[in-house]
């Protein structure tokens, strides 16, 4: 399974291009699906309907789930996932992917800000901002190399563990804090 959390929206998180590039493998890989969990704008919701009506067969695969907010049971689609796919055109640290790491996805993102510290090596790809060839070859060789996806398994929670340590990144967000409150002055 694919998965993306967070806001399903045509502006910053580009959520129409993951689902364009769904759209470009599902059919080669009918075993996979795709979860979009988080709140849903009305473009999605549209552009959902859409393919539905074209592709009826897909409702069981191009799954818009809405927000979870029970994190046990969003735990869950993490566990189930093997690739966790984010297309946004900016972030900011994103919680979503720490969450993935720790459950062992292959992460497929945009070349957002940080991305070079998004995943352990040979464990994701990144790809450019809007670049859906790019962004369809990436996806159909990880979809097509199950040893990728199992060895990324283990890569990102050991990545998640060593990297991502909760105490280290309250001081890395205050000492941003902090730099932001002395360069205003």
């Amino acid at each position: 399974m694919i998965i993306n959390v967070g806001s399903q929206e045509a502006g910053r998180k580009n959520t129409p291009l993951l689902i364009q590039a769904f759209m470009n493998v599902c059919f080669d890989f009918p075993e996979w699906k795709l979860e979009l969990i988080g709140p849903v704008d009305s473009t999605i919701t549209e552009l959902v309907a859409s393919i539905y009506k074209a592709h009826p067969a897909l409702r069981k695969r191009l799954l818009l789930l809405g927000p979870i907010k029970d994190k046990a049971q969003l735990e869950r689609h993490y566990q189930k996932a093997q690739i966790y796919l984010s297309p946004s055109l900016q972030e900011g640290s994103p919680n979503s992917i720490a969450e993935a790491l720790r459950n062992g996805c292959y992460v497929l993102t945009s070349k957002i800000d940080i991305w070079q510290d998004t995943f352990a090596p040979k464990a994701g790809a990144s790809f450019e901002h809007g670049n859906l060839v790019e962004l369809v070859t990436k996806l159909r060789y990880a979809l097509s190399q199950p040893q990728l996806l199992e060895d990324a398994f283990e890569l990102n929670r050991a990545y998640s563990l060593k990297e991502l340590i909760y105490e280290d990144e309250v001081r890395r967000y205050q000492l941003l804090l902090d730099y932001q409150n002395t360069s205003t002055r």
